[in-house]
């Protein structure tokens, strides 16, 4: 949004202040019924620090630890090669982030022009076609699409120097229809999400005809219909924002636009649902935020005009609280994307400011207000997984121990062990290729992780840990995770339990699994990887660690539960569970 909403200047980064909870008071408890996600903006490359293509570990751990389950990445950039968007894609959904891909939208015609408009839509399905079946597909497909970003927005760029609006109205609604003939055609199972409008203002003079338009009438010309899953908004009014009490320095004055932020999303909900004939009609905050004010120059105090500006951080807390409560309050708007996660030269929209020669610092009281909203870690420090260590064990123990600890004595007498050291969790196995036994197993540890994982102290028996053999048929501690590899064996921890461990016999049987105690465990979100005939990983960033072998792979905000097992004594599929 940077046309309208100007440049803004460094104020009070990094500063520190109501960080957590003091001590005896309870935090903010997370919004119930709305999910948050952060706008990356451009950082995708390597000519910006600390980007997504060389830390998106860390990055995305900083997501975990934030709460957000949502992350918007700009398609179409030509600085950003298709290896990179697929760790890019691949690595979020790793840490069971979702990924909404924006593909931009710009119409230069006439909106009265129906076969310039259909030539327009008809080069865009083109491209996300091949966009989705040629980069964005298998790990790296897209969660959702958003078709263009606010289209409402007047700009001169298009050839002939005319401003215009970015996608006309009559355009926009037949460039939605297109797309969404496309999903339903071709089967897609991805979100569409129409590019977010530039606020909630119906009056303007954009709304009347996007809505009239035959865009939102199936072919017949009558029957009305809903192109999309969700309706795009960006929230920002900031023509209700009380400037004045802002620019005071005081945290309370987002009870009016809060109000304006409710009613009006409530209002676009129902326009929506008497253009398309619904009355179920849903918005997603694709873009909702404030941004840090411009210092005057010579002078201690900045001032605010109408560009969703506030003074200093107190103000940016409590105007993210405002927001992320008039989304809940409308009752239609489940989904909400902060922008963003960092400043850059142009706008202080950021939960870090600008780069200072070493890191992005946080700006501490609104990074840890949005980890309060989002229902994130009780880690209260931003820089947490900027330390992160991730480090992967491969572990060959198909001709002998490969035990990275002793501390839980011979678990499995007279078998070959891969065992993971203390901090660790098994996230990978591997098959042969030629004769189908076990190969390697593959241990994880990052630094945010590792304190859950304790694989236990010494003992007799070792603490807490217990050996499950498959050898006999099923051998589990839970069964809240369903028959999950429905036909053969399946060895599977307990609740609160993880695997630290797998067995197999000197003749290459597998045999079962160690399993150790780790709170919060559950089995809330737990997919089957059945890894028998080909690879299935959730993420590859941990690299070939098996060429001989056909691999199966949990992410890393993910632990392994459990292990199948085939009639000829083989290892089938890992059950791979949300942490």
């Amino acid at each position: 949004m940077a046309t309208v909403l100007g440049a803004c200047g460094p104020v009070e980064e990094g500063a520190s202040g109501a960080g957590g909870a003091p001590a005896g008071v309870a935090e903010q408890e997370a919004l119930a019924g709305l999910t948050l996600g952060i706008v990356a903006g451009n950082i995708r490359t390597e000519a910006v620090d600390q980007s997504l293509s060389t830390n998106a570990d860390e990055i995305y751990c900083e997501f975990n630890q934030l709460g957000a389950q949502w992350v918007r990445i700009d398609a179409d950039q030509l600085d950003t090669g298709t290896p990179v968007y697929e760790a890019i894609v691949q690595k979020a959904h790793a840490k069971n982030i979702k990924v909404n891909i924006v593909v931009p939208a710009r119409y230069c015609g006439s909106d009265s022009d129906q076969a310039a408009i259909n030539a327009f839509t008809f080069a865009y399905v083109s491209h996300l076609n091949a966009l989705a079946n040629s980069l964005f597909k298998g790990t790296a497909k897209a969660d959702a699409y958003e078709i263009g970003n606010e289209p409402n927005v007047t700009e001169a760029a298009c050839p002939d120097g005319v401003s215009r609006y970015r996608v006309s109205p009559n355009a926009f609604a037949h460039l939605l229809r297109a797309v969404w003939n496309w999903k339903t055609t071709n089967g897609r199972t991805e979100l569409i999400i129409s590019g977010g409008m530039r606020n909630t203002y119906l009056t303007e003079p954009y709304w009347t005809p996007f809505f009239n338009s035959a865009g939102f009438k199936l072919a017949d010309g009558q029957t009305k219909h809903r192109p999309f899953d969700y309706f795009g908004i960006h929230p920002y009014n900031p023509n209700n924002l009380d400037v004045q009490c802002i620019n005071t320095g005081s945290s309370a004055c987002f009870g009016t636009w809060k109000a304006n932020l409710t009613s009006g999303l409530k209002s676009v909900a129902t326009r929506v649902n008497t253009a398309t004939g619904k009355s179920d009609s849903k918005l997603f905050a694709t873009e909702f935020g404030l941004q840090l004010a411009e210092p005057i120059v010579g002078s201690t105090t900045p001032t605010c005009g109408p560009n969703n500006c506030v003074i200093n951080l107190q103000q940016m807390a409590a105007g993210m609280d405002a927001a992320a409560n008039a989304l809940v309050s409308s009752g239609v708007t489940p989904f909400g994307l902060w922008y963003k996660y960092r400043d850059d030269s142009q706008e202080l929209f950021g939960l870090r400011g600008v780069w200072n020669g070493t890191k992005y610092l946080a700006k501490t009281q609104v990074w840890n207000k949005y980890r309060t909203l989002a229902g994130g870690s009780t880690n209260t420090d931003p820089d947490v997984c900027w330390s992160l260590g991730a480090q992967y064990f491969p572990l060959v123990f198909d001709t002998k121990d490969a035990r990275r600890t002793t501390v839980t004595y011979e678990w499995f007498l007279d078998h070959y062990k891969a065992e993971c050291a203390p901090g660790e969790r098994l996230l990978g196995l591997s098959r042969a290729t030629t004769g189908g036994w076990a190969r390697t197993a593959l241990c994880y540890t990052d630094s945010v992780s590792a304190p859950r994982y304790e694989h236990p102290v010494q003992g007799v028996p070792p603490t807490g840990c217990q050996s499950r053999s498959v050898l006999g048929g099923d051998n589990r501690g839970t069964t809240a995770s369903g028959d999950w590899d429905s036909g053969f064996a399946k060895a599977e921890c307990g609740l609160n339990e993880y695997v630290a461990g797998v067995a197999q016999s000197p003749d290459n049987n597998f045999a079962g699994i160690l399993c150790c105690p780790a709170a919060g465990t559950t089995r809330a979100s737990c997919t089957p990887r059945v890894f028998a005939s080909q690879d299935n990983r959730e993420t590859t960033a941990s690299g070939n660690w098996d060429a001989a072998g056909t691999k199966g792979e949990c992410g890393t905000a993910s632990f392994v539960a459990g292990v199948s097992r085939d009639a000829n004594g083989d290892p089938h599929a890992l059950l791979c569970c949300a942490e």
